[in-house]
C-alpha cells in the first residue's frame, strides 16, 4: 500500500521540526540544571565560572567535580574580611 507523497512530506516536515524544538528545550534544560549551579559553585569556590562550560563535554564532565572537590580553593587563600 503505497503513501501519498505529499502527506509523507508533511509528515516527516513535521518530525524533523519537531525534533529541533526538543533539542533546543534539551538544550536549556541541560543548561539550568547542570550548567548554571557549577557556574555558582565555581565562582563560590574562587574559579572562573566558565569552567562549568565543561560541564558539556561527555567523558570531561566525570572528572570536573572531582577536579573540584580535590583542587585548592582560590576562595579559601584569602577568605573575605568580616566586621
Amino acid at each position: 500500500m503505497a503513501m501519498d507523497p505529499e502527506l509523507l512530506n508533511e509528515l516527516i516536515r513535521q518530525i524533523i521540526e519537531w525534533s529541533i524544538i526538543l533539542t533546543i528545550v534539551s538544550f536549556v534544560l541541560t543548561i539550568l540544571l547542570v550548567v548554571w549551579p557549577f557556574w555558582r559553585i565555581f565562582s563560590k569556590a574562587g574559579f572562573q565560572g566558565a569552567l562549568s562550560l565543561l560541564m558539556l563535554v561527555p567523558i570531561v564532565s566525570l572528572f570536573v567535580p572531582i577536579y573540584l572537590a580535590f583542587a585548592e580553593w582560590p576562595a579559601l587563600k584569602n577568605p573575605p574580611k568580616q566586621g
